[in-house]
């Protein structure tokens, strides 16, 4: 490995776990700020963003914030099963060729779409993207068939022709655009939490999920409850229903209890109009 070679290191062959961000010299397993100087460590760090993850043939662990371009190819490794990246130069060019990889977060990373090649990793039971550009998930998740958990936070704008995985447990989609909630996810049979806090959502959904165990609508506009709740037939034992800024009052939370008896609803504690408190009941 002509890297190894440039600064006279050790071989890497060993290696399970690297950890790299500009503001720690130390990588996990491998203490290069004993072996290197500060600049060649830099150097180091900007050239083995240009190559590829299957040169470490054991490792099972890469996390990176860091500034960089990555190799159109860098995602290459049949060993890796936990990918962090954090603050890089994303972008949906980059290909995945992971197929052990479980776990993968994407995090503050400017890109308008995830490449569809990441669903090849058909072992992939985490998929976490927060505070990233996404408007739309690729169609292909539904080859995803071990995923237990799916996070997407910031600007995703419709999930309604994704067929998600029956092998869902979680799913948060909190702090997004969504306007309409697919009948298909609350019918998983695996499913047992619903995360679809602070969305735009103009109609509550009918649930009729005996495995789901909890569902979350904080900071929701109260109509949604307030015209759709006589309709709900909710089976959920650990629901939260939120309105927001719009907490229900007294006799809205007593309503909405008849037929959602068994949720956490945020209310207003007095009927008088303006105030400001609010608590659980």
């Amino acid at each position: 490995m002509e890297l190894l070679q440039k600064y006279n290191l050790p071989s890497f062959k060993n290696v399970k776990s690297i950890e790299l961000n500009p503001y720690d010299t130390l990588w996990d397993k491998i203490s290069l700020n004993n072996i290197l100087t500060y600049t060649e460590l830099s150097d180091f760090r900007r050239e083995i963003s240009k190559i590829s993850l299957n040169q470490f043939d054991k490792l099972e662990n890469y996390q990176m914030s860091d500034n960089l371009e990555l190799d159109e190819s860098f995602f290459n490794s049949n060993s890796l099963k936990t990918l962090f990246l954090q603050n890089v130069k994303f972008s949906s060019r980059l290909k995945f060729d992971l197929p052990n990889l479980r776990e993968f977060t994407l995090s503050n990373v400017n890109c308008s779409s995830l490449n569809k090649s990441i669903c090849n990793s058909l072992n992939l039971e985490n998929l976490s993207m927060w505070k990233v550009q996404f408007k739309k998930l690729p169609d292909e998740i539904s080859n995803l068939v071990k995923l237990k958990k799916i996070t997407v936070y910031n600007k995703l704008e419709t999930i309604e022709n994704i067929q998600f995985p029956d092998s869902l447990e979680e799913i948060d989609f909190r702090t997004n655009k969504l306007e309409v909630i697919p009948d298909s996810i609350l019918k998983l049979s695996n499913i047992k939490s619903i995360d679809l806090s602070d969305n735009k959502f103009s109609k509550f959904p009918i649930i009729e999920n005996d495995n789901l165990t909890k569902l979350s609508f904080r900071d929701t506009p109260f109509g949604i409850f307030k015209s759709n709740v006589e309709k709900v037939k909710n089976k959920c034992k650990n629901s939260e229903i939120l309105g927001g800024c719009n907490g229900f009052y007294v006799e809205e939370k007593e309503k909405v209890g008849i037929f959602l008896p068994q949720t956490k609803k945020y209310y207003y504690p007095d009927t008088m109009e303006g105030t400001t408190q609010m608590r659980w009941d």
